[in-house]
Formats: C-alpha cells, sequence, structure tokens
C-alpha cells in the first residue's frame, strides 16, 4: 500500500525519534543560519512562488509541531541531536540538526526555534533518486489534495498561514515554515529598521556638497 507523504515523514520521524544511534556527520550549510539572510530568502522564496491553498492542516509529523520547545523535542530521543545558537540584533536562533538512515534514505531533519518555540522544520533527502522525488511530490499533492501541478513552482498554504515548500535542486527537501510565528514578525521589523537605516545613511552621504 502505498503511503502518504505525511505518513512516510510520520514513520520516519518516529523511527527516529527514541532511536539510540550514532550522529553522522553534520551538515556543513549550518552555518548559513548565521546570517538573517538566510531566513529573509525562506520567508520570502515561500511570498514569490505561486499560492496554493489546502482546506487541510499543515502538519508534517505527529511528533512535534509549530511552537514546540527544544527540550520537548530533544525529550523524545535517546540520542543527541547537533546544536546550533545564533543571535543576531536580539533575534535568537536555537537549531536541532538530526541524521538519520530510515528504510535506506538517508534523511536530515533540521529545527529552528525562537524564544524556544519552533518556526521552521526542514527535512532533506540528499540521496533520493528522481523516482523518489517523484513519488516524495505525487503524495503530498494527494495528502493536501491539490491539483496536479508543479509544486516546485508553488507554495502551499493552510488557513494558519503555515506553509510547505518543495525544493528540487541537488538535495530534495521539504520546508515546513510558520510565516506568523514570532520570529519572522521580528525579522521583518528588524529589516525594515536596517533598510530605512541605509536609506538615511544614502541621503546623508549623497547629498550635494554646496561651497558658498
Amino acid at each position: 500500500m502505498t503511503t502518504t507523504i505525511d505518513n512516510f515523514i510520520t514513520k520516519t520521524v518516529g523511527q527516529f525519534f527514541g532511536r539510540n544511534t550514532p550522529s553522522h556527520q553534520p551538515g556543513k550549510k549550518l552555518g548559513e543560519y548565521a546570517l538573517l539572510k538566510s531566513y529573509q530568502t525562506i520567508f520570502e522564496r515561500n511570498k514569490l512562488k505561486k499560492p496554493i491553498a489546502t482546506q487541510k492542516e499543515i502538519r508534517y509529523s505527529s511528533a512535534v509541531g509549530f511552537g514546540s520547545s527544544p527540550n520537548s523535542c530533544i525529550n523524545q530521543m535517546t540520542n543527541k541531536p547537533i546544536e546550533v545558537l545564533f543571535n543576531t540584533h536580539n533575534l535568537n536562533r536555537h537549531i536541532l540538526l538530526f541524521t538519520e538512515k530510515v528504510e535506506g534514505h538517508l534523511i536530515q531533519i533540521e529545527m529552528h526555534f525562537h524564544q524556544d518555540a519552533l518556526f521552521h522544520f526542514k527535512i532533506a533527502f540528499p540521496e533520493a533518486d528522481k523516482d523518489f522525488r517523484i513519488k516524495l511530490i505525487k503524495q503530498l499533492i494527494a495528502t493536501y489534495k491539490l491539483a496536479d501541478l508543479d509544486l516546485t513552482l508553488h507554495s502551499i498554504y493552510d488557513h494558519q498561514n503555515h506553509c510547505i515548500q518543495v525544493r528540487d535542486f541537488n538535495c530534495f527537501t521539504i520546508e515546513y515554515t510558520a510565516l506568523n510565528s514570532a520570529f519572522f514578525s521580528n525579522l521583518i521589523k528588524e529589516v525594515a529598521k536596517t533598510s530605512n537605516q541605509l536609506l538615511v545613511d544614502y541621503h546623508l552621504t549623497s547629498a550635494p556638497i554646496i561651497n558658498k
């Protein structure tokens, strides 16, 4: 029987939580999250893609949900995740990274927290071949009762402004984001403040010099 993407991911996370297995080599790209620009890109990428609505609440797993704390996630596990902390302009980020191999597939799970609340969750399939990628997309379409379209060009939204984005590049990823989270609200304010300051600086430095 073909499982849905939610069932697959729930099963994956369910098998991963509680397993006492050694951590794999941590992903090399976690350093990119030291820059707020990385999160601005996540936010803008969702907004730039064509929106498609689903009547079903977006949930990636029964084990964790938006707003969950780092400890509540870690406590469900017997092995320790890789942890990274960043704080830029008082926008703190706590990232947990888990790596596991389930049913022959290498899976990397990122959980991003702000003020102890989960706001972004990414599942990466670094070794997924073309057939498996197509299967995941079809299962995602079936789960959220969507039209048969190219999900790499769309962002899926539910009524809570939670969204899913599929990225099909060298590494196939499915990203779940709470766009209405406190983190993105604060990020937007910080970006606006920075932009306004840059504009002021520009006008000050570009003002013409008048010789009297």
